[in-house]
């Protein structure tokens, strides 16, 4: 009796755990400020009108270089792309910073937690606020049934 209790629910979870959003699409890219690649971001990509799914975001790399991944409500792992459609792209600050290091992998140890020495100064990269916000961001992107790569250059004093 038991086990058949307990078949009903997993059978019921096996069957809802597909996939059931919008086709998505690769999307990459690169963000300059003034030139210089912006390190370290967040980059989400809010959908407009008529354009399927709740968007999709990531993070900029070392190199101003991200790539996104969709915002599926009630995943538990990131899937890759966007659906095809108009966008606003907006860029903050990350709450969590992106630039920590990571566990090596293979035998070697983790970092030791303990007291910190002094870290070099990086140099700081402002976002002007004019990006920040979804209603009066200059920053769009059509995309399309193919994806791409989109190169967005801002400016520390936009027009």
């Amino acid at each position: 009796m038991r086990i058949k209790f307990l078949a009903v629910p997993f059978l019921f979870f096996a069957l809802g755990c597909g996939d059931k959003g919008p086709r998505l699409v690769k999307v990459e890219g690169t963000v300059n400020l003034d030139g210089a690649p912006l390190p370290f971001k967040n980059i989400m990509f809010h959908p407009e009108g008529k354009t399927p799914g709740a968007g999709a975001g990531g993070n900029t790399d070392a190199k101003g270089y991200f790539n996104v991944f969709a915002v599926r409500p009630g995943a538990t792992i990131d899937v890759g792309g966007i659906p095809p459609g108009s966008y606003r792209v907006v860029l903050n600050e990350p709450l969590i910073p992106v630039d920590i290091p990571i566990a090596p992998e293979g035998n070697e140890p983790a970092p030791a937690i303990g007291i910190p020495i002094a870290k070099p100064v990086k140099k700081s990269y402002k976002i002007p606020p004019i990006y920040n916000d979804p209603e009066k961001t200059p920053l769009k992107a059509e995309i399309t049934e193919n994806g791409g790569t989109f190169n967005f250059e801002l400016k520390s004093k936009p027009d």
